[in-house]
């Protein structure tokens, strides 16, 4: 989503960064040509596919920059590309201690788009938070997600668009350790922001709406996830987003004892979702698989993983290493939340 970039708002920011997915293909094939694993990237940081696009662009424009259109880098900073092929290795400190040396928190360095700027540090912070929580470092997830908050607070207003971005990073944090109580009002947070800045259909506000019905779900609040994402699911465009939404409205609705209405939006989540509906099906049985072991229930939740960890490990094909990633880090979540270390380190890796 565009706020995951922490982009300063402008009249033209929007025709210049609505890529969709026909444009992750394409980018795909000029990355490939650089010499640049996109898929690779994707499956191991799980970025949003729409900043890989971006992000992609950005590297590939820059040696060719010298038009006002065109990208520009302001000053010399460590490559992209060896910052994500760290993070892509699990190695997300010295990922962040090279950009400590290049002071990227206070840089004036920044990625130009038309009258747009990405600050360096708005750039790469969310993928380090991410791979921090992969490699479960919590607490260095926690802290550079708090301080990008705190960060973007200061220089953009506390209603400001980056801010809502780093108030998401923080949030999926606590989510992902299951600590829903602290997630809620984050998620809120930044939902209020979009609204307030008129970003909140489901293109733009998605991870806000998946995080907080999810949040709802865990406090067993299934009828306020209803009413937030009903609305939100009836006037969305974006079929890929749309499906994700789905999901969610659907495990909402099996919990709100509405089984049919259930079925019903679930065979629609796998009718229009990206890729295979099996894909879909997964989406829905790890958001399963997360209420549960915030339950306790850690061995029903273990088995739902580890059906998807049989579907996918397999010698070769397209699904081997990229789908797979996500089940087996769900795994290792669950049972690091359950206190069972030694189990997830056994788990095995991509």
């Amino acid at each position: 989503m565009y706020a995951d970039l922490a982009i300063v708002p402008d009249s033209g920011v929007l025709g210049n960064l609505k890529f969709h997915m026909e444009g992750y293909a394409v980018t795909r094939q000029v990355a490939a040509n650089q010499g640049f694993d996109i898929d690779s990237v994707i499956s191991r940081t799980n970025v949003n596919k729409r900043l890989l696009v971006v992000t992609i662009l950005m590297i590939v424009t820059c040696a060719r920059a010298g038009t006002q259109d065109q990208i520009q880098r302001r000053i010399e900073i460590p490559q992209f590309k060896t910052i994500m092929a760290l993070l892509q290795q699990d190695r997300p400190a010295e990922a962040e201690q090279l950009l400590d040396q290049a002071e990227w928190r206070s840089s004036e360095e920044s990625f130009d788009i038309g009258d747009s700027r990405i600050p360096t540090y708005a750039f790469y912070s969310p993928p380090l938070v991410r791979t921090y929580v992969r490699v479960n470092d919590h607490a260095k997830a926690e802290r550079l997600a708090k301080d990008g908050v705190n960060w973007s607070e200061q220089r953009y207003g506390a209603a400001s668009l980056q801010v809502g971005s780093f108030l998401e990073a923080l949030a999926d944090v606590y989510r992902l350790h299951g600590k829903y109580a602290e997630a809620e009002p984050l998620y809120a947070r930044s939902l209020s922001i979009h609204r307030l800045c008129k970003f909140d259909d489901c293109l733009l506000a998605e991870q806000s709406y998946g995080g907080l019905s999810e949040a709802y779900l865990a406090m067993k609040h299934a009828d306020d996830a209803l009413q937030l994402l009903r609305p939100t699911i009836e006037k969305c465009l974006d079929k890929s987003r749309k499906a994700d939404l789905l999901n969610v409205y659907a495990i909402a609705l099996e919990d709100g004892k509405r089984p049919e209405e259930a079925s019903k939006a679930a065979e629609e989540a796998d009718r229009i979702g990206f890729l295979v509906p099996r894909f879909q099906q997964e989406n829905r049985d790890l958001l399963r698989a997360r209420l549960l072991a915030f339950q306790g229930r850690f061995e029903e939740a273990g088995a739902l993983c580890r059906k998807w960890i049989a579907t996918f490990e397999v010698p070769d094909g397209a699904q081997s290493d990229r789908k797979l990633m996500i089940p087996l880090e769900q795994y290792k979540h669950i049972l690091r939340n359950a206190g069972r270390h030694k189990e997830a380190a056994e788990v095995g890796h991509v």
